[in-house]
């Protein structure tokens, strides 16, 4: 005869059994959580436990004992799979806590030398927190764990709109010190302006009055500098603008040293630039000023180190080699598609989440 149990199965809900029945039928849920299911339905049905674990396929009741216990007091979660031996788990609920509190916090120029979070910028915060041996591919499971979709994040404005007016002031001040235009004919004037259109592939609309020709302006071929409006204001003022080429930063010289400095100039001022600037409006020149030289300060401080045709770059070409057929066909993914839906314990979870 049976022992009588400690700690006996209570009532299950018809949402728990529903639940439960769905999981016991279920060919892509873990084996484990299948015969879960089916051994908590064997018990809800009058089975002993010693009958239950045989009904799932095993052999030990008291496995079922402690399945039913937990069950009692965690409900449905009790089926999920715990961890189940090896190392022990690092970082606890606590330090996950903390992971998640510091990417909600504001961060600061001028102590994070960012103005947005990425899992670099993380690191460094949480290692100087107090998690030394932290990694970014810890930080990427707690957020997405928790639901957060790592993306690129940017708040959109009308681009150039601080700058504009610095802009204007600066030519202003340029012309102001420049000798008087001599006078020409209107044919001789856009003559002059003319020529300096020749050999280009894309040319924009020249004014029907066009004021003496004062200066040349060349300027790199940015979205903020190309719009109808501050080229307009240009040519009433007399200047001309040409804009450098795309690609262009081989510009810094011909000498090997000299291009390599451009090259490197040009990837600090990138780094320098988003980690300043990327989801933040600024209102005016000084802001953008500011937080330039705030996030300059925090990189002098912890400068990145660069090497050239280092591991990023041949990250990168094993990237390119790596190819995923789909099916038989010729055509092929960088990346595997996943087609793997969402198990049972999943589908219980969203459907319980609270969104209001």
């Amino acid at each position: 005869m049976a022992r009588r149990p400690l700690d006996p199965l209570r009532p299950l809900t018809e949402e728990e059994r529903g639940w439960l029945e769905k999981l016991s039928r279920s060919a892509a849920a873990p084996a484990a959580e299948v015969a879960r299911a089916k051994e908590l339905l064997a018990v809800a049905s009058g089975a002993s436990y010693t009958a239950a674990a045989q009904a799932a396929g095993r052999r030990s009741g008291d496995a079922v004992s402690h399945l039913v216990s937990h069950f009692n007091r965690e409900g449905l979660a009790a089926l999920e799979s715990r961890h189940g031996g090896g190392a022990p788990a690092r970082y606890t609920s606590v330090e996950r806590a903390q992971i998640l509190a510091e990417v909600q916090r504001r961060p600061d120029r001028e102590q994070d030398g960012t103005a947005t979070w990425s899992l670099g910028t993380l690191k460094r915060s949480l290692r100087r927190a107090g998690l030394p041996r932290l990694s970014t591919s810890t930080i990427h499971e707690v957020l997405h764990a928790a639901g957060y979709s790592w993306q690129r994040d940017r708040s959109w404005c009308q681009t150039g709109h601080g700058l504009h007016p610095w802009l204007k002031a600066e030519l202003r001040e340029i012309l102001a010190g420049l000798p008087p235009p001599r006078l020409r004919s209107a044919e001789e004037g856009r003559a002059q302006w003319q020529r300096w259109q020749e050999g280009l592939r894309v040319r924009f609309t020249l004014l029907e009055e066009l004021p003496p020709l004062r200066r040349l302006l060349v300027w790199d071929n940015l979205a903020g500098h190309c719009s109808a409006e501050l080229l307009c204001w240009r040519m009433v003022h007399g200047v001309m603008v040409r804009y450098t080429p795309l690609g262009g930063s081989w510009l810094g010289g011909p000498v090997h040293g000299e291009a390599m400095q451009c090259h490197l100039a040009e990837s600090i001022q990138r780094i320098l630039v988003r980690r300043a600037l990327s989801g933040t409006h600024p209102q005016g020149p000084g802001e953008i000023i500011q937080a330039l030289e705030s996030v300059a300060r925090a990189w002098t401080r912890a400068p990145t180190s660069f090497t050239w045709g280092g591991r990023h770059r041949r990250r990168r070409e094993r990237a390119r080699q790596r190819r995923h057929r789909l099916g038989g066909s010729a055509a092929c993914t960088r990346h595997v598609v996943h087609r793997r839906r969402p198990g049972v314990l999943q589908q219980w979870r969203l459907t319980s989440q609270l969104t209001h």
